[in-house]
């Protein structure tokens, strides 16, 4: 499958990157500063702007799906960001004739607020308002996109080794994550090619953790 990655220098991306060569997948990079990015003949690196929508188009021409591992740093977490650059995404797909878009997101944002419990739950309505606000702005545009779109919000991020069976459910299924549980990276990014190829994601939210079931 012919990947375009969007975020790859970030924690969670290099990860995604990493993983998707090692399935083989043929992956491409679209990013801002290319050196950044390890050298690699697998890798296609295409460079541009999050607001270049004509670069975005060209980097997106030819490719089966578009993965996003965008974020806010820390320091900004609050400002505008997804409710920006999602629609200029959005338009550069359709442009390109892509369907599929997996986008990282974070539990507790639009409806998987009713997954979560306490105590995350009270971040996400206190210090974590702002952000998931701005996520929420960004990924509501996916409703009317006609886009096989696949939101994948996981508990906290963490580095660490990738879990056997991390938990992941369907958010509309009020399946509940626990308030302390955990998401390493290795296992988010695994989830976000897993479900590549599978209709039943198609324009629904994942929840998920490194929690393995039946060990709550």
């Amino acid at each position: 499958m012919k990947l375009l990655i969007i975020g790859a220098t970030g924690q969670t991306g290099q990860e995604l990157l990493k993983q998707a060569l090692a399935q083989g997948q043929v992956v491409s990079a679209y990013v801002r500063n290319p050196q950044k990015l390890p050298a690699d003949s697998r890798l296609t690196i295409y460079q541009g702007q999050l607001s270049e929508e004509d670069k975005l188009r060209q980097a997106m021409t030819g490719q089966d799906a578009v993965l996003l591992t965008l974020g806010n740093s820390f320091a900004n977490r609050s400002q505008p960001f997804f409710e920006k650059v999602m629609p200029t995404i959005i338009a550069s797909m359709k442009q390109a004739q892509v369907q599929r878009l997996i986008s990282l997101s974070s539990l507790g944002v639009g409806l998987t607020l009713g997954n979560t419990r306490y105590p995350y739950r009270l971040g996400v309505q206190t210090f974590l308002r702002g952000n998931h606000r701005d996520h929420w702005l960004g990924e509501k545009e996916l409703g009317d996109s006609g886009l096989n779109w696949t939101t994948i919000h996981p508990s906290p991020l963490f580095n660490g080794e990738k879990t056997a069976h991390p938990s992941y459910h369907l958010a509309h299924t009020g399946y509940k994550v626990s308030g302390i549980a955990r998401t390493m990276r290795a296992d988010v990014t695994a989830v976000m090619l897993e479900v590549l190829a599978r209709p039943e994601t198609y324009q629904q939210a994942l929840v998920m953790s490194s929690q393995e079931e039946g060990k709550r």
